[in-house]
C-alpha cells in the first residue's frame, strides 16, 4: 500500500511546471540500481515485482501524458 502513496506523491512531484522529469527519474533510477547492486539480497525482490519493468512503463505514461495533456487544452 506504501507504494500506492509513494505512486501519488512522486505523480504529483511530476507534474509540477518546474520540475525537470527526466533528471527525477533518471536520478530514481541511479537509485534503485545502486541500493540492488549495493544490497544483493533486494534483487530477486526487484524481480519478483517487477520493479524495474514498472518504472520502465511508469516513465513511458508519464511520457505520453506530457504529450497528451497539453494537447487537450489547445481543443
Amino acid at each position: 500500500m506504501s507504494w500506492l502513496l509513494a505512486q501519488y506523491y512522486l505523480m504529483d512531484c511530476l507534474i509540477q511546471p518546474t520540475v525537470d522529469i527526466k533528471t527525477v527519474l533518471s536520478l530514481l533510477m541511479e537509485r534503485l540500481s545502486s541500493y540492488a547492486a549495493s544490497s544483493p539480497e533486494v534483487l530477486p525482490e526487484f524481480l519478483q515485482v517487477e520493479a524495474f519493468s514498472k518504472l520502465s512503463s511508469a516513465i513511458g505514461e508519464v511520457h505520453v501524458n506530457l504529450i497528451i495533456i497539453p494537447l487537450m487544452t489547445l481543443l
